[in-house]
């Protein structure tokens, strides 16, 4: 059986100690910032659009790519019960 030579050992040490200084850094507390109103909002998707056309769209990105331009007068929420999206309440 071979041991791990001095070189490899080192580097594991200088990993393991970069990654836990890494991790018991302190960052900046998003509760700290005042949220303003306005301003841009860059959503990434994995891959390019093949079409901006609702009713071409057949691949995951121009769906994801579509949803923010065209939302719904009504939605479904986490317990898929319907409330209002740009509606202003429910039907009567």
């Amino acid at each position: 059986m071979r041991l791990p030579s001095a070189r490899v050992k080192g580097f594991s040490l200088f990993a393991a100690s970069a990654f836990a200084l890494t991790a018991c850094g302190t960052g900046n507390s998003p509760s700290s910032a005042t949220p303003t109103n306005g301003g841009t909002l860059t959503y990434v998707i994995d891959a390019d659009a093949q079409s901006l056309n609702p009713f071409e769209a057949a691949d995951v990105p121009s769906v994801r790519a579509l949803m923010p331009m065209f939302p719904n007068l009504y939605q479904a929420d986490k317990n898929l019960a319907i409330v209002p999206d740009l509606a202003d309440g429910m039907p009567t």
